[in-house]
């Protein structure tokens, strides 16, 4: 919740009382929206960069986060703008207007977890790799819920984003 900006009014009637309460204010909630940002799960980087050795030469890498989900839903937003045939603008109230365009993301029944490998030095594989196991859905403080929660906002878009404007 936003400590600056009040509730929206698109938000109104769609962002749950419970979301506010464990919060403990009202105000802007985010996210909007849910999109892949998990690293493990991420994409790609390639880039020329300097190593801790000095040495300047090319190497990929990982990335996830918002660093991953927004140019992810940017791209979706590319799309409805295509099919819509204008650009949707400031889309927020939009997508509020219409919760059943995104699925709603819940909790699975039980732990879901992936084993990702990282490289012991952070660099690349000659001094060995490391396995870590990390489970998903450990938000802590935070709860995914049926309807808008402060985890996944309204959820991930469906195709039918694509038709809205």
């Amino acid at each position: 919740m936003s400590r600056i900006f009040a509730e929206p009014a698109y938000q109104q009637g769609v962002v749950p009382a419970a979301v506010f309460s464990a919060q403990g204010r009202t105000g802007r909630a985010v996210p909007d929206v849910a999109a892949n940002a998990d690293p493990n799960a991420g994409y790609l980087i390639g880039q020329t960069q300097t190593f801790p050795d000095g040495s300047v030469k090319y190497s990929e890498y990982r990335i996830g986060g918002t660093s991953l989900a927004s140019p992810l839903f940017a791209g979706i937003m590319a799309l409805a703008d295509q099919a819509a045939g204008v650009p949707h603008g400031f889309a927020n109230p939009l997508f509020y207007s219409h919760p059943g365009a995104f699925t709603d993301v819940t909790s699975p029944a039980s732990t879901v977890a992936v084993v990702r490998t990282n490289y012991v030095n952070g660099v690349d594989s000659s001094n060995g790799l490391a396995y870590r196991l990390r489970t998903a859905n450990q938000t802590l403080s935070l709860q995914t819920t049926v309807g808008y929660d402060d985890v996944t906002g309204l959820g991930t878009p469906t195709a039918a984003i694509l038709g809205l404007h």
